[in-house]
Order: structure tokens, then C-alpha cells, then sequence
């Protein structure tokens, strides 16, 4: 039987390609990989794929990875979840390549990547390092993200004003922008000064009492999160007090100044000792995103609002949970006590200002004129304000009467800062337009865009 010269040919090619294989198979055998950083490549993978089921209050199977410490301990089936130098015989490795999908890890999400698969695996294998100083240190505090923010120097867009503070005087608007916080004039509408170095989205700002500070927080969506702290009596320096894997979403000060509480999508609370910024208390009572915290103004009590429909009241000292309010029908995104600390006011998707009292967090009023969700609320010692998706701003007095509307912004407002010096009010929206209000009239004192380059785009519009 005679062979054709094509199928010789083919013959030839398949049994070099083998050979080549087999070459390259041996040689990737011979070549050492690469030292893998755990904090660096391997935390990140469990922080947005696991830590979500298996963290302080959720622990499915009795499994926590919330800290290296505790990934290292075996859950309720007992088996080891990480043998260093042995994959096959990893409960961890075991749950991320099965087959079976009622056993395959993470659940109800796709699987992990190959390449991440691969990266676990050659960890395990290089012997499971740990290359942090404390293994109780929660994983969500060093897992940073990569990306780079490059800030333009004249936007040729407008970024939407996510949060607004102003100084103990008055005299400057700090507002989000982004990768950057932006200064202002507010009478003037004019830009004083601009500090980068920001992560890409500002959700919150917050000065302590003084001044002095100025705390930011934020993160790139899904990937990193950011706490930090500007020192504006020292040119502005910035000194991060913590990382996490996706947004710090609000930060605030203790009355006093001696304490930052800040709050995030890792469904945690901490509190940081300040002027030092050592990390006091960890708080992780809610069952999703902390949407928003609030300092009584005896600083003794700690709101919360979370996308888990809950608001809780902690006790700022031990941290202990005091009482918790579930008459939400949407995610809570907002709140504050009143100005004698008695009640709590809490607002977000189900477009209501919820009114309860701290001791038993029982429902005394609610107020429900919004037209969309209401994404913050302020007050001062007359009046308690809120903005939302319907692009109105409204005051009411503490007897629960509206007293003010604040029309005119031409998209969602999603930013309240009160300038208690000249009893102003400032709101920011997400076309990055600011308003400047007098409190007691009502009326429009300065409009302008709070974007380098765009300043004067809108300038007179009512």
C-alpha cells in the first residue's frame, strides 16, 4: 500500500510539532517560575472572589479569608485549606478546579481564569509565603489596585461632584474630582488650587473640626479603595490609612477631631485613632456595602446606612451594637442624628426620610415628597436637608415641615455641604455643576461647574 507524499508530509509535521511540545513541556519543567508575593497577586484573588461569602459575618462552611491567619485554618469539613508545597491536597485549590458545580468555588459567579487558577497553584507549591508583618492584619487593608489615574490638567468633560466640604472658615469649597480634590472660591466660583494623587472616584470629604485634616475617600470601582488624609497645614501632604479592594465609601471626624470613622463596600466600619491614624476598631455587623456613617454630636454614638436595608447604631468606644432599624424598603444611603442626639434620620432608594429614635430604633415619623432616591442628607441646628435623583434639594425644620426648595440643578445632586460661618449651603451634581444657596432665603448666590478648564462653562445659569 503506497503512501501519498502529502500524508508523509503531515506525518512529519505532527511528529515534529510532538517533539516540539515535549521540548517546550521540559524546558518550562527546568525553568524556575517566578517568586509569587502573596499580598501582591494572591490576596487580591480572595479578596474580590471569596471574601465575600467567607468573611466575620457571613463564614459559609465555617471558612474565613478575611486574614491570612484565618485562611490558613481549616473550616467545618476540617481539611486543610492550604498544605504549602502540596496543591492536590489544598481544600482550596480542591473547590477552585472542580467540575462539580454544586461544590466549585466561588459560587454563584463564573470560575476563577486559568492564569488565576495557575497563580494559586504555583503559590501553594513555592511553599504558601506570607510576606506581610501580621497575619492578622485583614487582607482587604494591603490589596491594591494597579491601575494608574491620570488626571487631565483642563478637563474636556465634566466629572460628576460626588462629595463637597467646606473649611472651618468658610472661605474654601473642596470638592471631588478626579484622581484629585479641587479648591474653591465659592462666592467667586474661581479655582484656588488643585491636590492630586487622588484614587479615580472621590465618594466622600470630610474636615475635622479644626481644619486641619481633610479626610478622602474613594477607589476605583471594583478594583481599590482608598482612605486618606490631607494635612492642609502642611502643604497639603497626603498620608493613606488604609487600602481595600474595592470603594471606601464615607469617611467622617469625631466632633473632637480625635477620632476618623470611615465605611466601605467590604460591608465593614473602622475607626482609626487620630491625629496618628492607628486603627482603633473594626465593625463588620452589616450584610452589605456601608453606604454612610454619622458621629452623634456627643461623639459618643456611630450611625450607619447599608445597601442591606438596615441602619445600626454602634457605640463609638467597644463598638458594640446598640440598635439596629429595618424600616427601609431599599438600600439605606444616607444618615445622621438630629441636632439633640435623640433621633436618627435615614434616607435612600425607597425615596423616604426615615425618622426613628436611637434607643429603640422605632419609626416616630417619615417624610415622603422626594420624586427619586435621595442620596444625602445634612443638617444644621434648624434645619435637616436632602438631595436626590429628582434634582431638588429640600429643607425642612425639626418638626418635620418643609420649609425650602432648592431647584435648579439639571441633573441628579448627589453632594450637601453646609458653611455653618455664613450659614450657606453648597450642592453639587453630577454634571459638575455647584450651587451656592443662602440657607434662610432660599435664594441662588453663585452657580458655577467645579471642573479645572470648565469653570466659567456655565456661569449664570439659574
Amino acid at each position: 500500500m503506497s503512501i501519498s507524499p502529502w500524508s508523509l508530509l503531515l506525518t512529519l509535521l505532527a511528529t515534529f510539532v510532538r517533539a516540539e511540545e515535549a521540548a517546550a513541556a521540559v524546558a518550562e519543567e527546568a525553568t524556575p517560575k517566578a517568586h509569587i508575593s502573596f499580598s501582591k497577586e494572591v490576596a487580591p484573588i480572595f479578596v474580590n472572589k471569596c471574601q465575600t461569602c467567607h468573611n466575620a459575618e457571613k463564614a459559609k462552611g465555617g471558612f474565613r479569608v478575611d486574614t491570612f491567619e484565618l485562611l490558613m485554618k481549616a473550616g467545618e469539613s476540617k481539611e486543610a485549606a492550604i498544605v504549602p508545597r502540596d496543591p492536590t491536597r489544598s481544600k482550596i485549590y480542591q473547590l477552585i478546579t472542580t467540575t462539580d458545580p454544586d461544590d466549585r468555588m466561588p459560587q454563584k459567579d463564573d470560575p476563577l481564569p486559568p492564569t488565576q487558577i495557575a497563580l494559586i497553584k504555583d503559590w501553594i507549591q513555592q511553599g504558601a509565603e506570607f510576606d506581610r508583618e501580621t497575619r492578622s492584619e485583614p487582607l482587604s487593608a494591603y490589596v491594591v489596585s494597579a491601575a494608574k489615574v491620570t488626571t487631565p490638567a483642563v478637563y474636556g468633560y465634566a466629572p460628576p461632584i460626588l462629595a463637597l466640604a467646606f473649611d472651618a472658615a468658610g472661605q474654601e469649597l473642596a470638592a471631588s474630582g478626579y484622581g484629585e480634590v479641587t479648591f474653591w472660591d465659592p462666592m467667586r466660583g474661581k479655582l484656588v488650587r488643585r491636590i492630586g494623587g487622588s484614587p479615580a472616584r472621590i465618594q466622600a470629604l470630610a474636615y475635622n473640626r479644626d481644619g486641619s485634616m481633610l479626610a478622602v475617600c474613594g477607589g476605583t470601582p471594583g478594583l481599590a479603595g482608598e482612605l486618606a488624609v490631607l494635612s492642609c497645614a502642611a502643604n497639603f501632604q497626603k498620608r493613606v490609612l488604609a487600602t481595600a479592594s474595592d470603594l471606601v465609601l464615607d469617611g467622617k471626624f469625631s466632633p473632637d477631631g480625635t477620632r476618623l470613622a470611615s465605611a466601605g463596600s467590604d460591608n465593614s466600619i473602622r475607626i482609626y485613632q487620630m491625629p496618628f491614624g492607628r486603627q482603633e476598631l473594626v465593625i463588620q455587623q452589616h450584610a452589605d456595602w456601608v453606604t454612610a456613617i454619622a458621629f452623634s454630636h456627643d461623639g459618643k454614638r456611630l450611625a450607619s446606612a447599608s445597601r442591606d436595608r438596615s441602619c445600626r447604631i454602634f457605640d463609638v468606644a467597644t463598638g458594640e451594637l446598640e440598635a439596629t432599624y429595618l424600616g427601609h424598603e431599599g438600600p439605606a444611603l444616607s444618615v445622621m442624628f438630629t441636632p439633640d442626639d435623640k433621633l436618627v434620620c435615614s434616607a435612600g432608594r425607597d425615596r423616604k426620610i426615615h425618622i426613628w429614635d436611637v434607643k429603640e430604633a422605632k419609626k416616630t415619623h417619615e417624610i415622603s415628597d422626594a420624586e427619586g432616591e435621595i442620596l444625602q442628607l445634612a443638617a444644621n441646628a434648624k434645619r435637616l436637608f436632602s438631595c436626590s435623583t429628582d434634582k431638588i434639594v429640600r429643607a425642612y425644620d425639626f418638626r418635620w415641615e418643609k420649609k425650602g426648595v432648592f431647584a435648579g440643578h439639571k441633573d441628579w445632586v448627589y453632594a450637601l455641604a453646609l458653611d455653618p460661618a455664613h450659614n450657606r449651603l453648597a450642592t453639587g451634581a453630577f454634571d459638575g455643576q455647584v450651587r451656592l444657596w443662602d440657607v434662610e432665603s432660599g435664594e441662588l448666590i453663585k452657580a458655577f461647574s467645579a471642573v479645572p478648564g470648565l469653570e466659567n462653562v456655565r456661569k449664570g445659569e439659574d
